[in-house]
């Protein structure tokens, strides 16, 4: 069975990756407190100082905007009409903060909106950079996401989310080469957080299919995807790149050992159970391989894949000689 490419769902296309959700808040006190109830994790950038987020007091200036204080800067966007009082137009933090809400809820384009808001009265924030920047990532918008995410790391270069993010989209466009070094930054910054390890053992075993040949590649995402386990053992599509990198390696074992993690956290997925029968077929444990062949065809009586493996299992069992 081939592994393909690290970054892309296998066995023609069975299993959707469930990409995270990060969303690097930073702004305001409202929204420190809670965390996102995000698909991977919520985090709060370490260098940007907290907002109010009120509305400023003082009155518009000669240009159309009002000072913004506390509250960051006050101008009209095109949907802001120029007769509304000061008090009735959003600053660029609670531009952000609604954008927040909108994320928390679900609603990405409309956070990418008001990310969007936020940005042409405020063009350099960080976080309005960041936090579009992983909007754009997560509606797979990568070409967008990567040169907003890496002006955001220029602006803030130690902000450990922005480089993993940077990394995912780049992963994605199977730039690995540059993905490596986001990712491997991210992990030196935030040595506890475990997308950012995981980030890198997709990037290395990406460039363990571009170059076989490299296994620094892949001691990389074999290290990077167990201490991302390590950190976090109940994500079960780290167990299943983990399970990748030790197959690749030829420890078939082991591979099947985490991908029996994987089904463990998520049982009903068919494509973790076909990946588990190659190395349950290679170590000889046809029984066992059987067994999982069968709990995918009751779950997908129609699935081709398992009817073929199914097949040669029990071909092969019958022509071999009784021991």
């Amino acid at each position: 069975m081939s592994h393909g490419n690290s970054n892309r769902t296998h066995l023609g296309g069975t299993f959707c990756l469930a990409v995270s959700a990060v969303l690097l808040l930073f702004s305001v006190t409202s929204c420190a407190s809670s965390r996102q109830p995000e698909m991977e994790k919520a985090s709060t950038a370490p260098n940007e100082k907290m907002q109010n987020g009120a509305p400023a007091s003082g009155g518009a200036s000669s240009g159309g905007a009002a000072s913004a204080g506390a509250g960051g800067t006050i101008e009209r966007d095109g949907n802001e009409s120029a007769e509304a009082p000061w008090w009735e137009i959003k600053t660029s933090t609670e531009n952000i903060v609604e954008g927040n809400n909108y994320f928390k809820k679900g609603e990405y384009q409309k956070a990418e909106i008001a990310y969007r808001k936020a940005l042409k009265k405020d063009p350099n924030n960080p976080t309005a950079i960041n936090n579009l920047g992983v909007i754009l990532n997560e509606l797979g918008k990568y070409d967008e996401a990567i040169p907003l995410l890496q002006k955001g790391i220029s602006i803030d270069p130690k902000n450990a989310i922005a480089h993993y993010v940077l990394g995912k989209s780049l992963n994605q466009k199977d730039r690995y080469s540059e993905a490596l070094p986001e990712a491997k930054l991210a992990t030196e910054l935030d040595p506890t957080d475990p997308i950012g390890y995981r980030t890198l053992g997709e990037a290395a075993l990406g460039l363990v299919h571009a170059n076989p040949a490299d296994e620094s590649d892949l001691d990389t995402a074999i290290s990077a995807l167990e201490r991302a386990t390590e950190i976090d053992d109940t994500h079960d599509l780290t167990w299943f790149r983990l399970a990748e990198a030790y197959g690749l390696k030829g420890d078939f074992q082991a591979q099947s050992d985490a991908l029996e993690k994987a089904i463990e956290l998520n049982p009903n997925n068919v494509t973790y159970r076909l990946h588990r029968v190659i190395p349950l077929i290679k170590l000889k444990h046809d029984e066992e391989a059987i067994a999982e062949l069968n709990k995918v065809l009751k779950m997908d009586p129609k699935n081709n894949e398992a009817q073929m493996l199914l097949g040669q299992i029990t071909k092969t069992k019958s022509s071999s000689p009784t021991q």
